[in-house]
């Protein structure tokens, strides 16, 4: 549905786990050039399997059979070069015929009964665009699911981009030393930090959120901003910063619960360029902020947290709404 869900569904799920004991493994697979090694055909295929009318299967056909395109050099254009394979990069449709193209993936993940369920519903898998996590608890089935995944995305002509795939693990145990996953022989790296959607997960006994690269976007933003704009007034400066900077810091932040620490250090930070826009000390940012009647970090924070929560709970999807009962239940 969206980065948050995703990042909502794999955060319920390793503080579930987490919360009974167990160490969670998560590995995140690359493919490589995902969205430009489409096969047509074997989309094409994938749509008639799925009884898509003949009047849409008709154009798209028409459509991707007339893709082109060429190289511009200065004012040297090339010849025109047939594109035979790929969804088009930013188009509306893409992810949704991409979706269909590696659901068969998904699917068989599902049935292997390898990764993390909780009650019947399977959640070792979650895919948002082209970014697979496989999450388990054991590292032979999330060595299985992994070979899985290679054998079918070879199947359509898709390949997993080792260096750039890695395995995180999240728990009391993640500290101990564990047999390499690989591919095709090939080792993933474990990593400390692991990007996922934006956001750095943390290898730690619990799930967060790594707020060290929040704060460096926001401070990059923000003083890229200010050394344009530090003749502007004060409460238009505000504006700019609540606008275009604090987003930095509250990305992803609706679909966990972090502790009050966490949220004092983006507070912080916040308040440091509050601070330096309007050449007051961090006791004086509260009164500032309530006189020009804007939130605070934890305010915008619990603010997006309700609506965000409010929504899963209303979805029509429904591994949504038993994510968001879980997240419910893990946290309350």
């Amino acid at each position: 549905m969206g980065c948050s869900h995703a990042i909502l569904a794999v955060g319920t799920v390793v503080d579930y786990f987490t919360s009974h004991g167990s160490t969670i493994n998560l590995c995140a697979l690359d493919m490589s050039k995902a969205f430009d090694k489409v096969n047509h055909f074997a989309l094409f295929n994938k749509l008639m399997d799925r009884q898509v009318p003949r009047e849409v299967l008709t154009t798209l056909i028409t459509w991707y059979s007339l893709s082109a395109a060429f190289v511009r050099w200065d004012n040297i254009f090339s010849d025109m070069i047939t594109l035979t394979c790929g969804v088009r990069q930013g188009g509306v449709l893409s992810p949704v015929l991409f979706a269909v193209y590696v659901n068969d993936l998904i699917d068989k993940l599902s049935r292997s009964g390898h990764g993390c369920r909780i009650g019947e519903t399977y959640l070792g898998c979650v895919m948002y665009a082209d970014d697979l996590m496989l999450m388990s608890a054991s590292l032979c089935d999330l060595q299985a699911m992994v070979d899985s995944c290679s054998v079918e995305l070879e199947g359509i002509d898709m390949k997993l981009n080792v260096a750039k795939s890695q395995v995180i693990r999240i728990g009391s145990h993640f500290r101990n030393a564990c047999k390499n996953i690989s591919v095709n022989g090939v080792e993933i790296n474990y990593v400390e930090k692991l990007k996922y959607l934006g956001c750095f997960l943390v290898a730690a006994k619990s799930f967060k959120l790594s707020l060290h690269e929040m704060r460096v976007k926001f401070y990059r933003s923000f003083n890229s901003l200010y050394s344009k704009c530090y003749k502007f007034t004060e409460p238009v400066l505000l504006y700019l910063v609540s606008a275009h900077c604090k987003p930095f810091l509250l990305y992803g932040m609706e679909a966990i619960s972090p502790t009050n620490s966490e949220l004092n250090s983006l507070e912080y930070t916040y308040s440091s360029a509050i601070c330096k826009i309007f050449k007051i000390c961090h006791s004086s940012v509260a009164s500032v902020l309530q006189f020009m009647h804007e939130k605070t970090i934890k305010d915008c924070w619990f603010s997006r947290r309700l609506r965000f929560m409010h929504k899963c709970r209303s979805h029509d999807n429904e591994v949504v709404r038993f994510l968001c009962l879980f997240s419910d239940t893990i946290s309350g």
